[in-house]
């Protein structure tokens, strides 16, 4: 690439990769041109410097992205939206007549607001509003004002009044930035040692932009600009040459304050330091990770850009659990990449519930199990949003998500099986013929192919044998026939669940003798091994138990 561009490249450091995959976010977002202000070529990440140079307040723009793209799942608009929706039926009533209860009620709520919005980060913004010539600024004192008022409508009308000016597209921003740094920034860079609670993004009293553009910003633009002779120092990261240099202090995880602790260095002389460009890519940390409540997750598959990129793509609710929604990410349609995997996977996850990141390895088997029981998982997950059950959790959890958590922590599927069966007793439980084929896929080993067609015949066996017992309305019957099964599957749950080979098949001798029927052969092959008697009589069960949930779902099973 030409003398006009920055490279950089993924390397060994996830925080480096996270950065890239985060400042392509903020190139994306800011509809930067991919030919022309930006490429990407394998490993690598040009940069124009054009492009740099002409983003005069970089410092702003880097503010202003950060807050657009966390503003859904931030706790100020959750709050905001809380409040609102509480308070809002003061428009259309008369204060006089609410009922007492309300009344303190919305008095509550009131003074919640204004408290909240006089917390010290809050104010900390109030103090350089004056400095923006696009706002109309805002203080302290209307909040002060609803805390002292007795009076429910004028604490109203000064809400109503503060919430036109803190919705300001500025202040807004500006407000949910804050809440960043001294909330998800917090998992990344390190507090001030001047300033505790708050990172070292920004100063006191100080514009987020400024402080930005002086620590990051300028300091990468005098480096494009200087001689590449004078450049006689090597950055720690990427390698390269560089005049400028800043230290890790500002990351956390990484490198103590070289300010103070120089005599843990060889002659007292620090040489822990990162180029500008590698510096200015750090700050994109928080957009290469993604987000589920209190965890930050990063998946440090560093094949290429475009496919660390694309797997580290946000596909969730917020809500879900970190660990599970990872390993649904390898089951993502757009990552074709995923196929030709040859290498494990490392994972990174930082939570506020404890002080450093932790590291996962998520081995390549696994994800090829995962690619190639998709199917049988996306099945899952169709499954009423009801069924759920609880194995030992504190809350009770969807079948796909107990499948997930077993995956995750290599636990074979057929406890959950044989644990449904029994507590789904009197219903249909023929979905998780699904988890019979993933057990089998995830640890059937080279016989999985033979195990599942094992499956897939023993299944038909007990329709089969299911029809001949009911009669034609077999797979269309009630409870009512479904009754004169129950005892004889209850036993071979039983026994299938201890692995009692021999009573399990003189069982199913004596019902097939029972109603003078041929006995299918597939039961010899209960004795080839314990893996091909679990799927059969796993799969048989299933089948003497299969009721369609409706014709087409039947269609599509046969």
């Amino acid at each position: 690439m030409n003398s006009d561009f920055l490279e950089i490249s993924l390397g060994s450091s996830f925080m480096l990769n996270a950065g890239i995959c985060g400042f392509i976010k903020f190139l994306e977002h800011n509809n930067a041109d991919e030919n022309n202000d930006y490429k990407i070529s394998g490993q690598t990440l040009y940069i124009s410097k054009e492009y740099l140079k002409n983003n005069e307040n970089m410092g702003m723009k880097y503010v202003n992205t950060m807050a657009e793209i966390f503003d859904e799942s931030s706790g100020h608009k959750k709050f905001l939206s809380r409040i609102h929706n509480k308070v809002k039926i003061l428009e259309n009533v008369n204060i006089a007549d609410l009922d007492e209860n309300l009344l303190k009620e919305c008095i509550k709520d009131l003074n919640e607001y204004a408290d909240k919005m006089l917390m010290a980060s809050k104010i900390s913004v109030y103090n350089f509003l004056n400095e923006y010539d696009d706002i109309i600024p805002i203080t302290r004192e209307p909040f002060d004002k609803i805390k002292k008022s007795n009076d429910l409508s004028e604490k109203y009308e000064i809400y109503k009044e503060t919430l036109k000016l803190i919705e300001q597209p500025t202040i807004r921003k500006l407000l949910v930035y804050t809440e960043l740094l001294y909330g998800k920034f917090k998992l990344f860079f390190n507090e001030n040692s001047q300033q505790k609670k708050i990172t070292y993004l920004c100063e006191k009293d100080k514009r987020y932009d400024i402080t930005y553009n002086k620590s990051f910003y300028e300091l990468l633009l005098a480096e494009i600009e200087e001689d590449e002779k004078k450049k006689n120092s090597r950055c720690i990261e990427c390698m390269g040459n560089m005049k400028h240099k800043k230290d890790f202090t500002f990351l956390i995880d990484t490198a103590d304050d070289l300010n103070r602790k120089k005599s843990y260095y060889w002659n007292c002389t620090p040489d822990a330091f990162v180029c500008p460009l590698c510096a200015f890519v750090y700050t994109f940390i928080p957009l290469g990770f993604l987000f589920f409540g209190g965890d930050a997750l990063f998946v440090n598959a560093n094949n290429n850009i475009k496919y660390l990129k694309g797997i580290n793509q946000k596909t969730a609710d917020e809500d879900s659990f970190a660990n599970r929604r990872l390993l649904r990410i390898f089951t993502d349609e757009k990552i074709n990449a995923m196929e030709n995997v040859e290498s494990n996977v490392q994972v990174i996850l930082h939570s506020n519930d404890y002080s450093h990141f932790r590291f996962d390895i998520i081995d390549v088997q696994t994800i090829r199990h995962l690619r190639n029981g998709k199917k049988y998982l996306n099945n899952l997950e169709k499954i009423n949003k009801n069924k759920t059950f609880n194995f030992g959790t504190p809350n009770d959890l969807h079948i796909y998500d107990i499948v997930f958590d077993h995956i995750y922590m290599h636990q074979s599927f057929y406890g959950i099986i044989d644990r449904i069966m029994k507590h789904e007793f009197d219903n249909n439980f023929d979905y998780l013929k699904n988890i019979l084929y993933l057990e089998n896929i995830f640890y059937g080993g080279e016989k999985m192919e033979e195990l599942n067609k094992k499956v897939r015949n023993a299944h038909v066996v007990g329709k089969e044998l299911r029809k001949s017992i009911l009669g034609e309305n077999a797979h269309n019957s009630g409870k009512e026939d479904d009754n004169k099964l129950r005892g004889v599957v209850y036993r071979l749950l039983n026994l299938t669940a201890v692995g009692d080979r021999s009573q399990f098949i003189d069982t199913v001798l004596r019902i097939y003798t029972g109603y003078n029927l041929t006995i299918p052969s597939i039961f010899k092959d209960c004795y080839q091994s314990d893996e091909m008697f679990k799927a059969i009589s796993h799969g048989f069960i299933l089948g003497l138990k299969y009721v369609p949930y409706n014709e087409k779902e039947n269609k599509n099973d046969e």
